[in-house]
């Protein structure tokens, strides 16, 4: 099994700097940015102003006394390490006739990696993109964008509602209400630039904005926009990581192939906008897609003629500041 160990581990491209990683539109954009982090070290916090901070300045005069409870109320969310595995088998039938270190052995243990890589982009779009729902806090799932800009799901220990309970710690709101992600919005140039003013009410940094949608608003947009002086093509090229895209003013639109109807209902009409220097990704060193050596299961009563390899992460996805961001969930008609 020693042979079979090392293949694994080569086969495997252990860590986020592989291409694979790059095509995860939200993970690319991240590494791109610098936010994409492998730390030891424990989650971030996050502290927002839970009131109004123009209530915190009042009047006074000579002989005015201090007011009760005028004092700056900070309140803290934190984040919890999130772990995931994938277990990949090989018959004791499969490795024997295929003779170990020949190259037909090479060539089986590589297809085996490859496939649980292509596993592990399915679950990180999924979990990072919300398309397999949203995820709670006390959830083992790696985190991602709609847990973060969901108006009613408790976030980080924050608890948040439709009511606008904790504002400061929503997700943007093009109503103001908190209670619109139901609305429907045009996908068009001024709705493009109204999410623009919402994100930036909270986080003043256009430079930092990105918009992913999915194929229908992104070729509404593009078509919008094409000839006019609000379109520009890819300074880079025609693709980004290999996904279509262009910008609207200073904001880059991509087109996201996995906001698709076949991967979670109304995707296709999602719109997220967000704010790169809001979000973080981290892996532990230790668990870095972490590759176990094949081992034999039936060494112990009650196993079975296959070896075993285990694949581990641990991390999570998180944004240490909702209200630069904005989802909205119908974008187009």
């Amino acid at each position: 099994m020693g042979d079979y160990a090392t293949l694994a581990k080569h086969a495997w491209k252990t860590g986020i700097s592989d291409p694979l990683w790059e095509s995860i539109s939200l993970l690319a954009w991240l590494k791109e940015g610098q936010r994409l982090e492998v730390s030891g070290q424990d989650m971030k916090e996050a502290r927002y102003n839970s009131n109004d901070g123009e209530d915190l300045v009042y009047g006074y005069g000579d002989d005015t006394p201090v007011v009760a409870g005028q004092v700056d109320e900070a309140t803290t969310a934190t984040f919890q390490w999130k772990a995931a595995r994938m277990d990949t088998y090989v018959k004791e039938r499969e490795m024997l006739t295929t003779k170990g270190m020949s190259e037909v052995g090479v060539d089986f243990v590589k297809e085996k990696m490859e496939r649980a890589k292509v596993h592990f982009k399915r679950y990180f779009n999924k979990r990072l993109l919300g398309l397999s729902g949203t995820t709670t806090d006390a959830s083992e799932d790696f985190q991602g964008i709609r847990d973060a800009l969901t108006h009613d799901l408790t976030y980080g220990g924050v608890t948040r509602a439709t009511t606008v309970t904790n504002s400061e710690f929503q997700g943007g709101s093009l109503a103001g209400t908190y209670a619109d992600q139901a609305m429907t919005y045009p996908a068009s140039i001024a709705t493009v630039r109204d999410m623009q003013d919402v994100c930036n009410e909270f986080e003043p940094d256009p430079g930092e904005l990105v918009l992913f949608v999915g194929r229908l608003p992104f070729r509404e947009l593009q078509g919008q926009v094409e000839g006019s002086v609000s379109y520009s093509g890819d300074k880079n090229g025609a693709l980004y990581y290999g996904k279509p895209t262009f910008y609207i003013d200073d904001i880059r639109v991509v087109m996201d192939y996995h906001l698709a109807e076949k991967y979670a209902t109304g995707a296709s009409r999602w719109a997220f906008m967000l704010n790169r220097k809001t979000w973080n990704f981290r892996l532990h060193p230790q668990r870095n897609f972490d590759v176990s050596p094949f081992k034999m299961q039936d060494e112990q009563i009650g196993g079975v003629p296959v070896a075993m390899s285990t694949i581990k992460i641990f991390g999570n996805c998180w944004c240490s500041h909702p209200g630069g961001n904005i989802w909205v969930p119908v974008f187009g008609s």
